[in-house]
C-alpha cells in the first residue's frame, strides 16, 4: 500500500509518490525467520526498488 502522502514533507518523500510503502507478507518461508532476519529477507527483495526511489518501508511479514 501507497503510504507516500502521509508522510508530505518528510525526508525522502518525492512529489508523486511511490516513495512510502506498507507490506503484509505471509509466506512459510519467513514464518521460520527471526522478526530482524524477515525484515532483512524482504528488503533484500526490493533492493531494486530503493535504489530506484523507495525511501521507508512498513513490513507486517511472518
Amino acid at each position: 500500500m501507497d503510504e507516500s502522502h502521509l508522510h508530505h514533507g518528510h525526508a525522502g518523500a518525492a512529489p508523486g509518490g511511490e516513495t512510502h510503502y506498507a507490506v503484509k507478507i505471509r509466506a512459510p518461508a519467513l514464518a521460520a525467520m527471526t522478526r530482524l532476519n524477515r525484515h532483512r529477507a524482504v528488503n533484500d527483495a526490493l533492493k531494486a526498488e530503493f535504489a530506484a526511489g523507495l525511501h521507508a518501508l512498513h513490513i507486517d511479514a511472518a
